[in-house]
């Protein structure tokens, strides 16, 4: 909604107030009706075009003041389109977009019910609305969600679905062909460090049981 600077208009303990331009902080809730001002406490209020008016029951001068108004109807839950809800995993990138009509609102992402923790794949833009991954990984898998809020309520839109699926391209684990080759040259080591150790004691037993 709009904000500004809060001017006052001298008409003795209770000034007229309009908006201007903008400053420093102080919020002003929004109605089809009759406004509701905080902290000022004006007891009337109006909205006509870009300019508010109102009458404050604070004495004394107001100087200037940071004005944002927020509508206290109910945020309308917000649309998430996906560009793509089956992706493969390494290869595939997949954007997530959040689409509201409503004005003044943040934007803040949800993976399988809880707040989305960003990677170092994950990218936002500058006003969160779209969120890019890039290149999608198996533990990207899940639901995917969006929510908008103002200070007055939040909505959270739909989720959906987001499915991984394996890269046959791609090794089987995590380890390197050196790894890999280091771990059968050690099992192969110790088997036959087993065996040895197992001949020696039935040689020696074998030794000792026999005719003096």
């Amino acid at each position: 909604g709009p904000e500004g600077d809060l001017r006052v208009r001298g008409r003795g303990r209770a000034p007229s107030l309009e908006i201007v331009t903008c400053t420093k902080t102080l919020l002003l809730l929004q109605t089809s009706g009759p406004s509701l001002w905080t902290p000022l406490q004006s007891s009337v209020g109006r909205q006509s075009g870009q300019e508010l008016r109102g009458r404050s029951v604070v004495q004394g001068p107001l100087s200037f003041c940071h004005l944002l108004c927020f509508s206290t109807e109910p945020v309308a839950p917000p649309t998430l389109n996906i560009s793509n809800t089956t992706v493969t995993e390494h290869k595939d990138s997949v954007v997530l977009t959040c689409s509201t009509n409503t004005t003044g609102v943040s934007i803040w992402w949800l993976f399988n019910g809880q707040s989305l923790k960003l990677t170092e794949r994950m990218k936002l833009s500058e006003d969160n609305s779209t969120l890019t991954i890039d290149p999608v990984r198996r533990e990207d898998a899940g639901t995917y969600q969006c929510e908008v809020s103002n200070p007055v309520s939040a909505s959270t839109s739909d989720p959906v679905r987001l499915t991984v699926e394996y890269d046959p391209t791609q090794p089987s684990s995590g380890l390197s062909p050196g790894a890999i080759a280091g771990i059968v040259i050690g099992v192969l080591a110790g088997v036959a460090l087993i065996a040895a150790l197992l001949y020696f004691l039935y040689i020696r037993k074998s030794g000792g049981s026999g005719p003096l």
